[in-house]
Order: structure tokens, then sequence, then C-alpha cells
């Protein structure tokens, strides 16, 4: 009887003894046939959503950091005079040409 013909028998699981050195996936807990299916095909693997919850906490992490650094600079360019040099004054509407033109390059 293969892997595959074992999963389909019906039925609740039963104890065994486990072969030595043998690691049973992450579905195999579960006793009831319907829930190992949807554990094996439906849901991601405990592993996987480990490593999500870690990628998470990491990015937020990553975003504390980056705050406090934008505090710790915008701070300094206060205490400092430092003013945003990169921001320019807006030009006035007065200067914009509204007059028909003579051809459409001009």
């Amino acid at each position: 009887m293969t892997k595959a013909d074992n999963f389909f028998q019906s039925g609740e699981a039963e104890l065994a003894e486990i072969p030595e050195g043998y690691v049973p996936d992450h579905w195999e807990y579960y006793s009831h046939p319907i829930t190992r299916w949807i554990s094996r095909y439906i849901f991601d693997p405990p592993e996987k959503e480990y490593e999500k919850a870690l990628t998470f906490l990491d990015v937020e992490r990553q975003k504390i950091e980056l705050r406090r650094k934008e505090k710790e600079v915008n701070r300094l360019m206060k205490e400092r005079g430092d003013g945003p040099w990169y921001f320019y004054e807006t030009p006035s509407t007065s200067l914009i040409d509204y007059d028909p033109k003579s051809t459409p390059d001009n």
C-alpha cells in the first residue's frame, strides 16, 4: 500500500510506532481525513506561517527605526536652524501667459 492509498483511507487515524528517523508531515498530525486534506492542500504549512510572521515583525521593526531616525533628523534640523533646502517656492500664476498664440509653438 502506498502513502497516497493510506492517505485516502476512511476512518479515524490509529496510533502506531513511528519508524526511527521518520519526520511526519504537518498534515499527518490531524486524525480526520478531511482535515488532513484541508491542511495539506489549502492552508500553508506552519513553517511558512512562522516565516511570514517573522517577516511582518521585521518590516514593522524597520518602520519604527525609520520613524525614530526621521524624528531625530527633524529635531537636529530645528536645533541647528537647517531648513528644508530642497523645497522651492511655487511660481505665481501671474507669470502664466494666457494670450492666444499665432502658432502653436510660440
